[in-house]
Formats: structure tokens, C-alpha cells, sequence
């Protein structure tokens, strides 16, 4: 959850370092988003919190909310399609280390193989579509849209795997909405900034 805190840190980034606009709707739903991921977590929420994983996930958020902001301003100045391929690149020579230490670098299995394959070419997409939306959303309009990938996994979890969620998560996720709607509704920012 503390991950999730990304948009407002990219809303306070870009309205206090970037001379960027955020209205009072966007503010608001942000924070009602925020609210809606808390009460879907709550329900896996023990009661027991570590602050090296609480700090890791701070840095997590601060480091993707710098990178989003890196993002937004290349895909104004630059194709989706090459910020995509350089954002790939940067991010497998800065994985390789990583993953060359893993125990099994590779898949093993053709199925493996067709699953990574699947998810390469999902990402790919993600990242163009996320790219052209950030040549013409203000910056914090398009993170704070990012609070609805978890009300679009609950519905794929329901329909692909028959997951259906609590009554927490459904409250959640109907909060999380209406963030969202109140977020597109901002007046001060239905353009993107000049690059």
C-alpha cells in the first residue's frame, strides 16, 4: 500500500518543483483513491508492519513517482514508441546483475517461455499507451489514473480465475471510482504543460 502513495508524491513534485497545476478535484479524488487502496489492503492487513519493508516501499514510490515525471517529460518531447524502447532497454541492463543472480536466469519450460513472451508484449503495450497518454495528460491526472489497476486486476481476477474479492475490497474499489471520476474532472490541468 505505501507504494501506491506515487501519484500524490508525482502531484506534489510537479506542482512545487515543476511549476505544474493540480486543481482541488485532483487533490481530492487522489486522496480518495489513496483511501480506497487502504481499504482493499485492510483486509490482508495483520497488524505487524517492519520498517525495513516499509522503507523499501517509500523508496519504491519516490523512485517511480522520479521516473514517471522522467517519462512525462521525454514522451512530450519524443515518440511513445522510443521512450518505450529505451525505457526497456535501461531497464533490463539494470535488472541484468540482478537477475544473472538468480538461480534459474532462464525459463525452462516452452510454456515458461510463452508466458514470458505474453507478458513482454503486454508490457510493451502498457508502456506505449501509458507514453502517448503522457504527450496530452497533465502528469498527476495520468498517475493518479495509475489507482485503477487494482479495480482492473479484481475484475480480471474474477472473470479469468473466479477470485471474487471481499466486501472490503468491493467498497475499495467503488471509492477508488469515485476518485477517479472526481480526478478526471480537474479543471486546472485538462492540458498537458508545455514541454
Amino acid at each position: 500500500m505505501l507504494v501506491m502513495i506515487y501519484p500524490v508524491l508525482v502531484a506534489l513534485i510537479g506542482v512545487t518543483l515543476l511549476a505544474q497545476q493540480a486543481g482541488w478535484r485532483l487533490w481530492t479524488g487522489c486522496a480518495l483513491c489513496f483511501g480506497g487502496i487502504a481499504l482493499m489492503s485492510m483486509h490482508r492487513y495483520s497488524g505487524q508492519s517492519d520498517w525495513t519493508g516499509n522503507t523499501m516501499a517509500l523508496g519504491a514510490a519516490v523512485f517511480y513517482a522520479v521516473s514517471f515525471l522522467i517519462t512525462a517529460e521525454l514522451s512530450r518531447r519524443h515518440d511513445a514508441a522510443m521512450v518505450a524502447f529505451w525505457e526497456s532497454l535501461g531497464a533490463t541492463l539494470g535488472t541484468l546483475p540482478l537477475a544473472v543472480a538468480e538461480p534459474h536466469f532462464l525459463p525452462r519450460t516452452a510454456q515458461d517461455w510463452g508466458f514470458m513472451m505474453v507478458y513482454a508484449v503486454l508490457t510493451l503495450i502498457s508502456l506505449l499507451a501509458l507514453n502517448r497518454a503522457l504527450r496530452v495528460l497533465p502528469t498527476a491526472m495520468a498517475a493518479t489514473l495509475g489507482y485503477g489497476m487494482p479495480v482492473l486486476a479484481t475484475i480480471f481476477a474474477v472473470l479469468i480465475f473466479s477470485e471474487w474479492p471481499s466486501v472490503m475490497a468491493l467498497a475499495g474499489g467503488a471509492v477508488i471510482v469515485c476518485g477517479l471520476v472526481l480526478t478526471t474532472r480537474d479543471k486546472s490541468g485538462q492540458a498537458a504543460a508545455p514541454a
